[in-house]
């Protein structure tokens, strides 16, 4: 999708909604993102173009029905494949954690990960439930997910012991709940009054509940704190801590092959940049982290075996 500009559209919609053009339109996230920032007068409007109307209409339902939680934004307005939403005053929670202290890590990973619990009710109880697509409906999803760990050991050339088929089992889900997904660091803002606030809703919709914490706690852009983790654990994946440690430690494996594939033998990227710019991180530090994760969850998974040997391999390598 090319990437949003100042178009007539763009203005005429503001002309529309607002009643006068925007006074300055910003990019914070670069020109090839596609959310933009709208001044207008003193007000701050974000906004956001999808890859198809559909997408924008569920972003726009989950702005609707859940901003009352205080953990989104709120919808301005939305039409095709535009939406407009407040703007909200803060920090990247991935920002926030990478200069955190580690007690102030954890308050901020147990506040996401309450903040998410809170809309995942919110979203249950609403209008909005009925009108979420169910995620991983196509036949062979789950099995192409599972299949990650062994796709990425084959391209490096690298043995690994992976239960392909036990984890495909793990990711079936028999009660679909509603979920964010995309889940990650950087899709989230803490305010000045210490609110948790997720945007990026277009990817909502049915799974398991626990998927959203595996998300946010396997991306390289979260802290390990394995002296959290029992307690996240028992307060928020306790019906199936199993099936939680399965969907973190293939998604850990995803953002792996991410770093990799992106450096594709060149060298590592700034860190700053990374950062600042809600990156994939391409980074020395990010991938260790990532495999210090695969280390832990692969030790209480039951579908992997020889983890501890296939990460030492990867470091050895890079």
């Amino acid at each position: 999708m090319p990437a949003m500009t100042a178009s007539t559209h763009v203005t005429e919609l503001c002309q529309k909604v607002f009643g006068t053009v925007p006074d300055a339109v910003l990019r914070p996230g670069g020109v090839s993102r596609q959310t933009i920032l709208l001044q207008v007068g003193a007000a701050r409007y974000a906004l956001a173009k999808r890859s198809s109307p559909a997408r924008a209409a569920l972003e726009a339902g989950a702005l609707r029905y859940l901003s009352g939680t205080g953990h989104t934004p709120s919808l301005v307005h939305h039409e095709g494949c535009f939406v407009i939403q407040t703007y909200v005053e803060g920090k990247r929670l991935s920002a926030v954690l990478d200069r955190a202290a580690p007690d102030e890590v954890d308050h901020w990973i147990t506040s996401a990960a309450q903040s998410l619990a809170t809309l995942q009710e919110a979203a249950a109880q609403s209008p909005l439930r009925a009108q979420l697509p169910h995620i991983g409906a196509r036949d062979g999803w789950a099995a192409d997910l599972a299949q990650v760990p062994a796709r990425l050991a084959q391209r490096l050339g690298i043995d690994l012991d992976f239960d392909v088929a036990q984890a495909t089992r793990r990711l079936a889900v028999p009660r679909p709940q509603p979920v964010k997904w995309d889940a990650r660091p950087g899709n989230a803002i803490v305010t000045p009054d210490g609110r948790v606030v997720w945007f990026d809703w277009e990817h909502c919709g049915l799974r398991r509940a626990t998927d959203d914490l595996a998300w946010f706690l396997a991306d390289e852009w979260c802290p390990h704190r394995p002296d959290l983790e029992p307690a996240l654990i028992a307060r928020f994946a306790a019906a199936d801590p199993e099936a939680f440690t399965t969907m973190a430690l293939l998604h850990a494996f995803v953002r792996v092959d991410l770093i990799l594939s992106r450096r594709a033998g060149g060298p590592w990227w700034d860190r700053e940049t990374c950062l600042a710019q809600d990156k994939i991180g391409v980074t020395a530090n990010e991938l260790a982290r990532q495999l210090a994760k695969i280390k832990a969850w692969g030790a209480r998974s039951k579908s992997a075996y020889g983890l501890n040997q296939f990460c030492d391999a990867i470091a050895e390598r890079i």
